[in-house]
């Protein structure tokens, strides 16, 4: 873990969270339902992503929205700690994630199965994750997302993106439909400061080995008031 984001002073306390998180399998399982954690930067991406919701003073039970949530935990878990939590993709394989919802009864959690372009919600975000997203959405199709994914937070709310970066050469990201480069992070950091956004230092890459010729890049931006 290379991030300054999770040098913060109470990273112990987040670490300890994400632990929960991942523990949280054994709850989902015993209500029909198990996922996995593909990856290690799955453990990166949900502490910074923890990181930035607590520096950013978000506390429960404000309003989430986990944009491309797939099978993961990361929306249920935060509706667990008492946050009001919409959950979007528009892969029929996530289905309606129904088998999730014995578990999460009487807590205010919500999952439909839409493309982010056609969602509509019915009043923005104090706090909106893409984790790991982005980068599936082809390069055409790059602008309208992005101003979607703006316009889905409120004023004085918290835009949370984690995306693939390195280079288009990438042989591991041949799968993909497009890899950050730094153009596109730059692009991308400038389209959302046109609509309000301020950024404080942005933060590199975290993680390479030899299982990826990638890495991954880490975007938060608070939407001005």
């Amino acid at each position: 873990m290379k991030s300054k984001a999770l040098e913060v002073k109470d990273y112990e306390v987040i670490g300890e969270e994400v632990r929960s998180l991942i523990r949280t399998e054994a709850v989902f399982r015993g209500a029909g339902y198990s996922f996995t954690i593909p990856h290690p930067h799955r453990y990166w991406e949900y502490g910074s992503a923890l990181s930035a919701l607590h520096e950013a003073g978000i506390e429960s039970p404000a309003r989430i929205l986990d944009v491309g949530c797939g099978h993961g935990p990361f929306g249920p878990w935060l509706a667990k700690l008492g946050y009001r939590v919409d959950e979007i993709d528009p892969s029929p394989n996530v289905a309606s994630r129904s088998d999730l919802r014995p578990g999460l009864e009487g807590l205010d959690w919500a999952f439909a199965t839409t493309p982010l372009q056609d969602f509509k919600a019915g009043s923005p975000y104090d706090a909106v994750f893409a984790i790991s997203v982005m980068e599936h959405i082809a390069a055409a199709e790059q602008p309208t997302a992005w101003l979607k994914l703006a316009n889905l937070v409120a004023p004085g709310g918290l835009l949370f993106v984690t995306v693939d970066y390195g280079s288009p050469e990438a042989t591991n990201a041949a799968a993909r439909e497009m890899i950050f480069t730094e153009e596109n992070v730059k692009n991308a950091v400038e389209g959302l400061t046109v609509l309000g956004f301020t950024f404080g230092e942005i933060d590199t890459t975290y993680y390479g080995d030899e299982v990826f010729d990638y890495t991954f890049f880490r975007l938060v931006g608070r939407k001005g008031k």
